[in-house]
């Protein structure tokens, strides 16, 4: 398949199995990291079950971020909505349980059990502590960020892509931010560093520290790349966003 019949074809895939009518008509859709996508078809393509590897990882993944999403800010007007949400996110984990638990595959199930609460763990002392910077923060939360996909590649015994994919999976959510900036799009981790970074007072100043860091980590990865030190999947100009407002120049990537 191509990488654009393969991210539709989870696409649709993790859809129908969420697919929850009276959460349909209350709550947007759960987002779906295409990028991450990739890395876990590449990393896991080999094995006989790669779809329902996965599809059940991918579940974590949307229950975790639809969390995430909850603000701190309960009130009148939006604590249903917030519940509902809690609830959502508790769904999703339910069907990744049910999805392995039929195959019996509990070697996969204590993987992600594990992942979640090293995760959770992180997010305690990343979410909740000042940071100097932005490369201060990203640095705390790139594992975060790639924590699943490392825990299935040590599964698959595909760990030797990881310090590439890391980067690459990381720089694909900066992109991914900056975009959101310039559209003038909110997203939890745009409030989360706006919180908690000590030098962001502005979005302005966050997208700039954000475009700085990004180029920054680019050279660095394409670095390996010309080195040969590590596996090049999926390619380092892959992009399955679509990002054609950005300032080519400015953010030194094609």
């Amino acid at each position: 398949m191509t990488d654009k019949k393969t991210i539709d074809f989870y696409t649709n895939l993790i859809a129908t199995s969420v697919d929850q009518p009276y959460l349909r008509e209350r709550l947007a859709e759960p987002a779906l990291d295409k990028h991450k996508i990739m890395v876990l078809h590449e990393l896991t393509r080999d094995r006989d079950n790669h779809v329902d590897l996965v599809h059940a990882t991918m579940l974590v993944q949307i229950a975790l971020d639809t969390h995430d999403n909850i603000t701190h800010d309960f009130d009148e007007s939006n604590q249903k909505e917030q519940q509902l949400t809690v609830l959502a996110g508790d769904y999703y984990s339910g069907i990744y349980y049910h999805l392995l638990s039929k195959q019996s595959n509990l070697a996969f199930i204590r993987l992600l059990a594990d992942a979640i609460s090293e995760m959770t763990q992180r997010k305690l002392t990343t979410y909740y502590r000042e940071h100097e910077d932005v490369v201060s923060f990203l640095t705390e939360y790139q594992s975060i960020e790639t924590k699943l996909m490392d825990k299935v590649a040590s599964f698959v015994d595909q760990s030797a892509c990881m310090s590439y994919l890391t980067d690459w999976i990381l720089l694909k959510r900066m992109e991914y931010e900056i975009q959101q900036l310039k559209d003038g799009l909110p997203t939890f981790l745009q409030r989360l560093m706006l919180r908690q970074i000590r030098t962001v007072k502005s979005l302005e100043q966050l997208k700039q520290q954000l475009l700085q860091a990004h180029t920054n980590l680019w050279k660095l990865v394409e670095q390996k790349v010309h080195d040969n030190e590590y596996p090049v999947v999926p390619k380092l100009g892959t992009d399955n966003f679509s990002f054609e407002n950005f300032d080519q120049k400015q953010m030194g990537v094609w």
